[in-house]
């Protein structure tokens, strides 16, 4: 399949999941080349505003949701590098506000904050760093970073591993320092042993 053809099957697809958001179509099934490719991806609920189409937790698995939704958070080699101005008037403005809140009341907590971000965002494929410790077995460590974004947005960085006596991170982000990681050793970067 050409670049070309790639990118304009995209873009098909992602008007159908605009329109789908947006009730437009009201089915969840959508075909693209013959082929069924969102089944399980959206679900009618019926909500007190009628019956809508929402995404699954199978979508928010998926890497455009990895991607676009969570911004690269757990993500050990992409890095979001860019994203445009945040404006809700555009075609899909207000979906990811939708969709985070959606997330929220699927998974029964309110983890994923409901915030806009860029439309358009760049990501890029990095090979990482990587951050190893030491730490008492079957302990969880957490790696947390708060990146700033482009266009000033903060977004939480996470990942979390269960420690064999050792632990390992691999990160597409870094900090402008060299340090060693322990807890607090520096104001970007923390490593929580729990």
């Amino acid at each position: 399949m050409s670049l070309k053809s790639w990118v304009s099957m995209e873009i098909r697809r992602k008007i159908c999941c605009q329109q789908c958001i947006h009730g437009h179509i009201r089915s969840s099934r959508f075909l693209q080349n013959g082929i069924r490719t969102n089944e399980g991806y959206y679900s009618q609920v019926q909500t007190s505003k009628g019956p809508q189409i929402w995404p699954t937790m199978k979508y928010y698995n998926t890497m455009e949701s990895k991607l676009h939704i969570f911004d690269t958070n757990g993500l050990r080699n992409y890095r979001l590098v860019h994203e445009s101005n945040i404006n809700p008037y555009t075609s899909g403005g207000n979906e990811e506000i939708a969709y985070k809140s959606i997330y929220n009341v699927l998974k029964r907590d309110n983890s994923l904050p409901a915030e806009g971000s860029g439309y358009a965002k760049i990501f890029e494929y990095v090979k990482g760093a990587r951050i190893s410790g030491i730490a008492p077995k079957d302990t969880t460590v957490i790696l947390t970073n708060t990146i700033k974004t482009n266009i000033g947005r903060t977004i939480q960085y996470k990942q979390e591993t269960t420690s064999n006596g050792t632990y390992e991170f691999i990160v597409p982000y870094s900090t402008l320092a060299r340090f060693q990681a322990r807890p607090g050793s520096t104001p970007n970067l923390q490593v929580l042993i729990q």
